[in-house]
């Protein structure tokens, strides 16, 4: 037994519960063939522990997850889930981390089911805390477990899903990082949920940190209108995503929302807005749900000058 962190007491003494009373099976990190489940940690009930089998991984699968949680431990920042420790035992990496009972998913959902859509300030509060948290994934660096140095993370599955809300509503959290790489790591496997993959990643497989951007823009899509998007309609990606394509916005009635998704869902990773470049347009212009008309008609006016903002 190995621990990548010291703190809390070893796996065969955690404590562990099912959390909510059942297990809560999910996707592993480099495989289908894994599994995970989260429990609850007795005596602690701020934390959670997950629990990830790493049979029939095979030695490379198991290396790359500990390069993973490596960094994933020197992780801090308000928007991105914390882990704690990271502890091995006997075919099981077991991962204490922060407990997160809501999901913005579950938002999403309760709204749809009463009908009401989520507010423009709850909108672009979750837009800025999330472009902030890209941001600092994006520009992150260290040291794997496997001593190659790493510039940048990628999550690869960012979607409602995977964005927990603190216990007061305040604060959302990018969380499940299970397939979350090093933007230098070359992978053969497909990872993420089709919906809220950019066009790269499902003709070529290709991720970046744009490829985070577009899935952000997806779900700014969602939180505006309630509704998924479906670019794909049935169709092969090939066959939509050809040169010229541009996305139908035109459910999207906030003219701000509609203004900045143009800047995100581009075909062109290289033309789509940085995270970076994200926090500081909603900076400049100090959002609000008042003056909303004024703000977008300077969004377009910032844009018909510079294209790319200046950072």
């Amino acid at each position: 037994m190995s621990s990548f962190f010291l703190g809390v007491p070893a796996a065969s003494e955690l404590g562990l519960e099912p959390w909510g009373g059942t297990q809560q099976p999910g996707l592993a990190a480099c495989s289908a063939r894994a599994f995970s489940v989260i429990y609850s940690l007795r005596g602690c009930p701020y934390l959670a522990v997950k629990e990830i089998q790493l049979d029939g991984l095979g030695q490379h699968g198991v290396d790359a997850i500990r390069t993973r949680l490596t960094a994933l431990l020197d992780l801090s920042h308000p928007g991105v889930f914390r882990h704690h420790q990271v502890v091995e035992d006997e075919g099981f990496i077991y991962i204490v981390m922060n407990r997160h009972d809501r999901t913005l998913e579950q938002v999403f959902i309760d709204c749809k089911r009463r009908k009401t859509p989520v507010s423009p300030e709850l909108v672009l509060s979750i837009l800025r805390q999330l472009a902030a948290a890209l941001a600092y994934l994006h520009s992150v660096s260290g040291v794997g477990a496997d001593g190659r140095p790493y510039q940048g993370l990628v999550h690869r599955d960012l979607r409602p899903a995977n964005i927990f809300i603190s216990a007061d509503g305040e604060r959302f959290v990018i969380a499940d990082f299970g397939l979350c790489r090093n933007t230098l790591w070359s992978e053969s496997t497909i990872a993420g949920t089709a919906v809220y993959m950019a066009p790269e990643a499902l003709l070529r497989n290709e991720t970046s940190p744009a490829s985070d951007v577009w899935s952000l823009g997806v779900i700014l899509y969602e939180m505006t209108t309630l509704r998924r998007l479906d670019f794909l309609g049935g169709k092969e990606p090939a066959e939509v995503f050809v040169d010229g394509w541009r996305p139908d916005l035109s459910d999207v009635v906030d003219d701000l929302a509609r203004s900045v998704l143009e800047r995100m869902l581009v075909l062109d990773s290289a033309e789509r807005l940085t995270a970076r470049e994200l926090v500081r347009l909603l900076r400049i212009l100090n959002i609000s749900a008042d003056g909303q008309e004024a703000r977008s008609t300077r969004l377009k006016v910032i844009y018909s000058v510079s294209p790319r903002l200046v950072c």
